[in-house]
């Protein structure tokens, strides 16, 4: 378990601090319009170049609608008191991508299925 001044004093492994985290976000993001689209444990045992001693445990993507979205989230009052649980657990590496594949907005699927099935049903009733 790693140690972050000012932290809480917390009992635990890091995964269980991470989980507490993860839970305790949840409505954060939500509340800011973001939410975690995949996490899972790499398959690859160094997906890139690093020291020997530091591999990658899990891999976690969350999908925010802007930048301002998220600097809103980590200046949020809420979110600090939860934010050393994160930083105790991890090391973290926030690497800024660009996608060649980019997931559509959830709203953006849920709406386009809505579309289709109201022009279903009108169809299938007209006919």
């Amino acid at each position: 378990m790693r140690t972050f001044p000012g932290a809480p004093e917390f009992k635990g492994t890091p995964q269980e601090a991470n989980a507490y985290y993860e839970k305790s976000i949840m409505w954060l993001w939500l509340r800011h319009a973001a939410y975690p689209i995949f996490s899972g444990i790499p398959q690859a045992k160094n997906l890139i170049n690093m020291q020997p001693e530091r591999t990658w445990g899990g891999a976690a993507v969350a999908r925010y609608r802007n930048r301002r979205s998220f600097l809103k989230l980590l200046s949020d009052p809420s979110y600090a008191p939860m934010e050393p649980y994160k930083f105790i657990a991890l090391e973290i590496d926030l690497v800024p991508v660009s996608g060649k594949m980019v997931i559509p907005d959830l709203r953006l699927v849920a709406g386009l299925g809505f579309v289709i099935i109201f022009l279903l049903v009108g169809w299938i009733s007209a006919v």
